[in-house]
């Protein structure tokens, strides 16, 4: 078998922006007046997505100035530009969405077709068709549909016909099956509207506090308030007389997190965008802060390497497995396992990703680790052909849902994130043969150490960290530390130690234990209890 050609390593480029957020304390006339002003403009955002959508081919800022100054008089140049902006990024969104169905139904055609050709049944020297008759009739079933379904999608790309639904596809599905989705009416209209609402500005450099519609400044006790720049049709709810057609809310804000950097950000006037919106499942409203930072020039894959010890994760369904490795490739330390289960919402799965990503870094950073390995993973084949190979039956669809439900993006995202802040640099490798390599190779040396025990994964995590540090996946051989007995020659006396918490016997101290038996003894013919035979490199001794 071909081996496949490994690419070369290289240093992830660290995250290009950051945000927070945190809690909003509402007054009930607070609560009131955000949500009328984001149900007013949701529908705003409505009709310019559908406006867009008619438009159909064409740029993704197609007819841009057009419907920014239609919208106008209906809110105001700022919240006319930030609408039509995020209409364009959600048109750009749903084209991107159909060309990579597409894509994705293509390759599936061409590897039904490929396999159809071939014989059914699994001949000794011949290539693996389908196991019987009615899986290729099944597939070719699946064939036809996958036909019917490229040639829509192929005339709504040429139509560039978009559909996108403003709240979620998943949650207007939910209204047919509310028992299924564990709802009633009231409790989905509620989720429906809040989705729904629009509430969000971009920043703008050189404004006070970074940003002219969403504001967050301080008052004259120190503490910071939101200020949001009402509608033209809303400006009678104003609560700020005399300095425009603005709402300031009644109550303070703190953030938890990040606020030194935002408030670096805010008080020299650059750009902060702010998104506001409500969680019906808690009844709460949150506000969140992003902006643009700095990303500091990255060292070389040699330099990373040799700067410090490695952390090298391998990322499997439900755990983060960790190895320390030193600058020489060698284990050090005991292992390092985060369990990641996957069950619950999308929220609670990144959220415990993240909780498991910072316990990993935080325990790296304790021993001294200033470089972290990872797999450069991709399941896009996964993704697109994990029915077509692999697996057959329930353990099939076992295993696809394993691995699809691996969070290699939020994964990535997350870590390089939080390795910014630890001052760590992120080496990516190729994944090929980590697994298979690492069973081969380190999952019996590391057994047989009380130290270094672990399981294929630890095993597998020293091949990410060894390849990133530019070393082969085998160790050295003859690298075993052998223990002074079983040396060649006479080993030095060694002292009988006193088992701990007990006297040494009557007669002990100082006494030396008898040097071992020497090959030249067994030469002779002498059996000596627990003395073997051993092979030597040149052969068994005679």
């Amino acid at each position: 078998m071909t081996r496949k050609a490994l690419s070369a390593p290289f240093v992830a480029a660290p995250p290009g922006a950051v945000s927070s957020r945190t809690r909003l304390f509402l007054s009930p006339s607070d609560e009131a007046v955000l949500t009328e002003v984001g149900e007013h403009l949701g529908s705003l955002l409505r009709g310019d997505l559908a406006a867009r959508c008619r438009l159909g081919a064409g740029s993704k800022h197609l007819g841009r100035a057009e419907r920014k100054k239609a919208l106008t008089p209906l809110s105001s140049s700022r919240w006319a530009g930030s609408v039509t902006r995020t209409v364009d990024d959600m048109w750009e969104r749903g084209y991107l969405n159909l060309k990579d169905l597409a894509a994705r139904d293509r390759r599936e055609i061409l590897e039904i077709e490929r396999r159809s050709a071939l014989a059914v049944g699994r001949g000794k020297g011949r290539k693996k068709g389908y196991v019987s008759r009615f899986e290729r009739h099944q597939k070719q079933r699946r064939l036809q549909r996958l036909r019917a379904r490229l040639a829509s999608t192929e005339a709504r790309l040429e139509d560039a016909r978009v559909s996108v639904v403003v709240g979620s596809k998943r949650l207007l599905r939910n209204r047919h099956n509310l028992e299924k989705a564990e709802l009633n009416v009231e409790e989905w209209r509620e989720k429906w509207d809040a989705r729904r609402m629009f509430l969000r500005a971009g920043g703008e450099t050189g404004k006070r506090w970074g940003n002219e519609t969403i504001r967050v400044v301080p008052d004259a006790d120190g503490d910071y308030r939101v200020a949001i720049r009402l509608p033209t049709p809303l400006s009678h709810l104003s609560n700020t007389l005399g300095r425009g057609t603005a709402y300031l809310l009644s109550e303070p804000i703190e953030w938890h997190y990040l606020h030194d950097e935002w408030k670096a950000q805010a008080s020299r006037h650059r750009a902060v965008g702010y998104r506001i919106h409500r969680d019906p499942e808690r009844g709460r409203w949150y506000i969140t802060a992003s902006w643009s930072i700095e990303a500091p020039v990255s060292p070389s894959v040699e330099e990373a390497a040799s700067s410090g010890r490695c952390l090298a994760i391998d990322v499997n369904a439900g755990s983060l497995d960790g190895r320390i490795l030193d600058i020489h490739g060698n284990p050090a330390g005991r292992p390092i396992k985060v369990l990641v289960p996957q069950e619950g919402t999308s929220a609670r799965r990144l959220g415990r990703l993240r909780e498991a990503v910072i316990q990993l870094l935080k325990r790296a950073a304790g021993q001294g680790a200033t470089v972290i390995a990872v797999e450069r993973l991709d399941f896009s084949d996964a993704r697109a052909l994990g029915r077509q190979r692999g697996r057959r039956g329930a353990p099939g669809r076992s295993f696809r849902r394993k691995v699809c439900g691996i969070p290699t993006a939020k994964f990535g995202l997350t870590l390089s994130s939080a390795a910014r802040r630890h001052e760590m640099t992120v080496i990516a490798v190729d994944p090929a043969y980590t697994s298979k390599w690492g069973q081969r190779y380190w999952k019996k040396p590391l057994d047989s150490s009380r130290r270094q025990s672990g399981d294929r994964h630890q095993a597998a995590a020293v091949v990410i960290g060894r390849r990133s540090q530019g070393y082969g996946e085998k160790r050295k051989g003859g690298q075993n530390p052998r223990r002074p007995e079983d040396r060649r020659g006479r080993a030095p006396a060694q002292r009988i130690a006193a088992i701990p918490g007990m006297a040494p016997a009557a007669g002990n101290d100082g006494y030396e234990r008898p040097p071992p038996v020497s090959a030249v003894t067994i030469r002779a013919g002498t059996r000596t209890a627990g003395r073997h035979r051993r092979s030597t490199p040149f052969g068994t001794p005679p």
